[in-house]
């Protein structure tokens, strides 16, 4: 089994430097489980395949409507609760208004169905316009953390400004800034910004829209290590310090993207990468 590398969060906590998306785990052709409760071959299948392939950082939501399915899994592995990382977000977006009383709720929520009795990572899952909401959202979840039911505050798809703006009405940071990583690097001033400010940054979507010639690139160089695009892909970030959560059903695709510690990429190759991602 891969033995996982980890990163240091600005509170002190550690964080897997990759994890697995769960947005569509345990869910019938892509459908939500009628009241999120079913569990069937195949969603056992690819939850457990992960586990088995050494994933142990889970990132969940509340809006993914799984959570149950996938505490039951995981529940059934007996793994010791200290080497999982179980993260989970407020659904900002899904409902109207969410309180100070609403996080709690969910969050309650997520520690019954993940069956935990304290979570790794709670982030705020978007940012709203709302900023008296959004301060009494982020006021619980630090709450929270400081009676010990969370153990790291973060934030999700939170631009440079929304960040700023939060720094400014907080003394305490979040941990993590959770954003699309793609090609072109459309967020890499709200990455930069994070790591100017020791948010750090941890990135889905990794292995979407690269162009053919890119994996071509990357192909070229992962010959050299007899490894694919992907892991050269999700190497790179891990070296540009960057956690990633790429998702997978398949259980050959989850191990190649998470066996990418037994080779390091050189300083040419990382500028070669960079330049084919149209990363200044």
């Amino acid at each position: 089994m891969i033995t996982l590398e980890y990163f240091k969060l600005n509170d002190g906590n550690k964080i897997p430097v990759i994890g697995i998306g769960t947005n569509t785990f345990g869910k019938q052709n892509r459908e939500f489980c009628e009241n999120g409760n079913c569990i069937n071959d195949h969603s056992f299948c690819e939850i457990k395949s992960a586990l088995d392939n050494g994933y142990r950082y889970f990132d969940c939501a509340i809006s993914y409507e799984n959570e149950d399915i996938i505490g039951k899994v995981i529940s059934e592995f007996k793994i010791d609760r200290s080497e999982l990382f179980l993260s989970s977000k407020v659904p900002t977006r899904h409902y109207e208004n969410v309180t100070y009383d609403d996080v709690f709720k969910f969050v309650s929520k997520s520690l019954k169905d993940l069956r935990t009795t304290y979570m790794d990572l709670y982030l705020i899952h978007h940012y709203v316009d709302d900023k008296e909401q959004m301060k009494n959202v982020y006021q619980a979840l630090l709450d929270l953390k400081k009676e010990g039911i969370i153990k790291s505050v973060g934030v999700s798809s939170f631009t440079k400004e929304q960040l700023t703006w939060l720094l400014e009405e907080f003394d305490e940071k979040p941990a993590i800034n959770q954003l699309m990583l793609n090609p072109g690097m459309k967020s890499l001033e709200d990455i930069e910004y994070c790591i100017e400010n020791d948010i750090q940054p941890v990135g889905y979507s990794v292995l979407k829209n690269i162009s053919d010639t890119s994996r071509i690139i990357l192909n070229a160089i992962g010959a050299n290590y007899d490894k694919s695009w992907h892991q050269v892909l999700l190497r790179f970030y891990f070296q540009m310090n960057m956690v990633t959560i790429p998702k997978s059903h398949n259980p050959v695709h989850q191990l190649n993207n998470i066996s990418i510690f037994d080779f390091k990429l050189n300083e040419v190759e990382m500028g070669i990468i960079r330049k084919a991602l149209y990363i200044r």
